[in-house]
């Protein structure tokens, strides 16, 4: 039996990140990059949907300033590392989910999902 593709794309510039984080699903979401965590869409009043909403806004918080991160399954909160990157935080600590992250979040927070760019998984 073949493994399961890889659903994050080799030709990817954060692909060794992904790799070196557990191979997380969760970055396999077309909107992942803009703090679309879950990567589904939430109700947000009357008739409408936001890709990144409260609940990405929950994952975020679960994560904020922790530096571990190697297991997505243990720590699902990988999800919103939105910029694939290590932040330093403090003298000489790093974390995966930080105020670069929040950052990119807050950009697409509550937005209609039609405005939210779905290219986090494009190759240059």
């Amino acid at each position: 039996m073949l493994p399961p593709p890889e659903c994050f794309p080799a030709c990817h510039p954060d692909y060794a990140e992904w790799l070196a984080v557990g191979s997380p699903d969760s970055w396999c979401f077309p909107k992942q990059c803009y703090g679309d965590a879950d990567g589904l869409d939430q109700a947000f009043g009357r008739g409408n949907f936001v890709s990144v909403g409260t609940d990405d806004l929950g994952l975020l918080l679960t994560g904020y300033n922790l530096n571990t991160y190697t297991d997505p399954v243990t720590h699902p909160w990988i999800a919103a590392d939105a910029d694939h990157a290590a932040q330093a935080f403090g003298r000489g600590n790093f974390v995966r989910v930080g105020t670069d992250d929040l950052s990119l979040l807050l950009t697409y927070y509550n937005d209609e999902q039609s405005t939210v760019p779905s290219d986090c998984l494009d190759c240059p």
